[in-house]
């Protein structure tokens, strides 16, 4: 039921931002024609390029870079085709990797590498922290914090305190102006 309420919001604010773009399109038109003859744009113009906006929109929503989830399926995508996904909204995700899924409490992304706290509330871990290369999909493994910081310290990472959890990393990728220029 919430994919389906997220999927009509959803198509309902494409026809929004398509309105938004349409009307960006044509005033930028008239603009940058101001020397020229004056065109007129008429009606079935402006619903052809809202058509082809809400398509577009809609096309975008669904790929990589553009698929949020539905409902209450949050994605983030992260990088070389990877991306953490959520169940519920909670503090948690989760990513595939070649080695298996990989369940964190806290992660971030930076210089290609995701960096992360196991989350240890489902199966148990003898690992406290990792860092996974996105290209290789390298898995370094470290058993506690104070090993964890020793190595990223040494090599200019995010040490334990700027690990976020999933609805921070949420936001900070999908919210501010994306939220309102994207679907």
């Amino acid at each position: 039921m919430e994919v389906l309420i997220h999927f009509v919001f959803q198509l309902f604010k494409i026809g929004l931002l398509s309105v938004f773009y349409v009307f960006v399109f044509v005033q930028l038109q008239k603009r940058f024609n101001k020397n020229k003859p004056k065109i007129k744009i008429g009606t079935l113009k402006i619903v052809g390029y809202y058509l082809i906006a809400y398509v577009l929109l809609f096309v975008y929503s669904f790929t990589y870079w553009g698929n949020h989830g539905l409902g209450d399926g949050p994605r983030i995508p992260i990088g070389h085709w990877k991306v953490v996904e959520n169940v519920n909204w909670q503090d948690s995700g989760y990513v595939d990797t070649k080695n298996g899924q990989l369940e964190m409490e806290k992660f971030l992304v930076k210089e290609g590498k995701l960096f992360g706290k196991y989350d240890n509330s489902f199966a148990t871990n003898s690992h406290e922290f990792f860092i996974l290369d996105l290209d290789s999909e390298e898995l370094l493994e470290f058993e506690s914090e104070k090993a964890y910081n020793l190595y990223v310290n040494s090599k200019d990472f995010p040490d334990s305190s700027e690990l976020l959890n999933y609805h921070k990393n949420y936001m900070n990728r999908w919210g501010g102006i994306r939220f309102f220029l994207l679907p």
